[in-house]
């Protein structure tokens, strides 16, 4: 492949400001794949942005209003389970679609899944938009250290500030799992709504994932609904994909089923 023409489409991506906080490895290998199609680089621009879109931006349309919540975050107290920090937090996870709509199911979600595993000590967040500012309804007595991972290099400084100021032993990284699969070991992996946006990017990439998670228990859970709220038979239709992406492993599968989202409880 040619360098100039891959480094002129990654360019030509990142001139829109709504991509320039982006990833820069999933950037590239988007934009290598729409190139090896044999698109010319306007066209290779276009697709890589619409890729973007649907797996990052469609989820902030608005983007994340990061300083504003900085701001805000730093004139609260340094306990998340206080009630203007968690008053805090699901204002500021209404910012992001998908924790957004997880905000009316946030408390059950978590005890329901909290309640069948045991303590867990290290959490790995993949793809984690928001949903570490959900941490007060999670039961993490004894955590010791969180992982958060996401594409959105402006958003995972705000989450950092938010463990620090909130002194939560986590760490916000920018990375994409399309480039590399954190080897981080964890008790626990979170792996919300992500699978159908990885998928928008490689297609098989799903089985890969979750057989290389090496932690005994993984939160894998899917939209019952499109973005614009139709559920068009996603239940039925993510159901039947995750059961064969489990099919042969012998994993123990607890399922449960919300308004908004399919939840999955992986125990290796």
């Amino acid at each position: 492949m040619d360098d100039a023409a891959l480094e002129q489409v990654i360019q030509g991506v990142i001139k829109n400001p709504d991509y320039k906080m982006i990833d820069p490895g999933l950037i590239k290998v988007i934009a290598a794949t729409e190139l090896a199609k044999g698109r010319s680089n306007r066209e290779a621009i276009k697709q890589t942005r619409a890729k973007l879109h649907q797996v990052g931006k469609a989820y902030q349309e608005k983007g994340i209003p990061v300083s504003l919540l900085t701001k805000q975050l730093q004139q609260l107290p340094r306990d998340p389970f206080h009630p203007d920090c968690r008053q805090f937090s699901l204002e500021a996870m209404r910012h992001h679609r998908s924790t957004a709509e997880r905000l009316p199911i946030v408390e059950n979600l978590y005890h329901d899944v909290f309640s069948r595993i045991p303590t867990i000590h290290r959490v790995l967040d993949l793809a984690c938009g928001l949903n570490p500012l959900s941490i007060p309804w999670m039961n993490l007595p004894a955590l010791q250290q969180y992982w958060a991972i996401d594409i959105y290099s402006d958003m995972v400084g705000f989450l950092q500030s938010y463990f620090d100021h909130m002194r939560i032993p986590g760490t916000a990284t920018v990375g994409n799992l399309v480039d590399a699969i954190p080897e981080q070991h964890a008790d626990l992996v979170l792996l919300l709504k992500t699978i159908p946006c990885l998928e928008q990017v490689e297609k098989n990439i799903a089985r890969q994932l979750l057989d290389k998670i090496t932690a005994p228990f993984i939160l894998v859970s899917y939209p019952s609904k499109s973005l614009g709220g139709r559920a068009k038979g996603m239940p039925e239709f993510y159901t039947s994909q995750f059961h064969r992406l489990c099919e042969g492993n012998g994993w123990i599968i607890r399922q449960w089923s919300y308004p908004n989202e399919l939840v999955f409880l992986i125990e290796k």
